[in-house]
């Protein structure tokens, strides 16, 4: 793995070839949203897209700021699919509407990508796999 941003509790990651890992912990703040979600930007610059692997394991709740922070983050990504495991029903119900959020209003289909939940991180890799190669044999 290789550098590890933290913010408060919160820290993300980049792995080659296109994957931006969240650790996602407790009650995150405002201000950790807003600056792990600007340095999933700057980790995504560049790239023809990304996908989200986010731990959700230990996550509590986010305030409504820090939805706000998630959503222009999402719309500022070139994202093709989130990933995320272990999340409990609220944190399940946040994603859909941050996610949501983001879909509804844009017109620009590269901001239309999905969500999936997985009970555990191999899961979700594979996943991100999986849809890496559809991508691929797409282009």
């Amino acid at each position: 793995m290789s550098e590890v941003f933290r913010y408060g509790a919160q820290s993300t990651w980049f792995e080659e070839p296109d994957v931006i890992g969240l650790k996602m912990v407790g009650v995150v703040s405002a201000e950790e949203s807003r600056d792990f979600h600007a340095k999933q930007v700057e980790l995504s610059q560049g790239r023809k897209h990304v996908f989200l692997l986010v731990d959700m394991s230990d996550f509590s709740s986010v305030s409504s700021a820090g939805r706000k922070y998630a959503s222009e983050g999402l719309h500022q990504t070139p994202i093709r699919g989130i990933a995320v495991h272990q999340a409990g029903i609220t944190a399940r119900v946040l994603g859909k509407l941050v996610v949501a959020g983001v879909q509804l209003f844009t017109k620009d289909e590269t901001k239309h990508f999905p969500l999936e939940f997985f009970p555990t991180e191999a899961e979700a890799r594979a996943w991100i796999d999986q849809r890496r190669r559809e991508l691929t044999s797409a282009a």
